[in-house]
């Protein structure tokens, strides 16, 4: 059944620059998140993000992290994992600020706990 044109090779190569175009829209959906809060960061790369070269296990995440630490000359910056954005804090006073007077505002920073069900105590059999 032919969908588009009057060849499948045709309605085949539509329906995949179709594809990789919405998963391309879908992967950097959150590329542009620093640039509109003008916050400085690195330049990421669709799909992976700025995480690529962890990604593929070509470097450690502490050598990765130093390097983008001294890549970048403001005190934070943002880099991001694959396609979510995270903040990367170098100043002490920061630092300081978010865990002491800010901490309420930075409420996801926790592990999260399974919960569990009780054991219930009873005859053992």
């Amino acid at each position: 059944m032919l969908l588009l044109k009057t060849s499948v090779p045709v309605d085949i190569a539509i329906f995949t620059v179709l594809a990789i175009y919405i998963l391309y829209k879908y992967a950097t959906r959150n590329f542009k998140y620093f640039k509109d809060t003008g916050v400085p960061y690195i330049e990421p790369m669709p799909f992976f993000g700025n995480f690529a070269s962890i990604a593929l296990f070509r470097r450690s995440i502490g050598e990765w992290l130093r390097s983008c630490y001294e890549k970048m000359d403001a005190p934070y910056f943002g880099i991001f994992v694959f396609n979510t954005p995270c903040m990367v804090i170098k100043s002490p006073e920061l630092v300081r600020d978010c865990l002491i007077k800010d901490f309420s505002h930075f409420h996801d920073r926790s592990t999260p706990l399974p919960k569990h069900e009780q054991l219930q105590q009873g005859n053992a059999l």
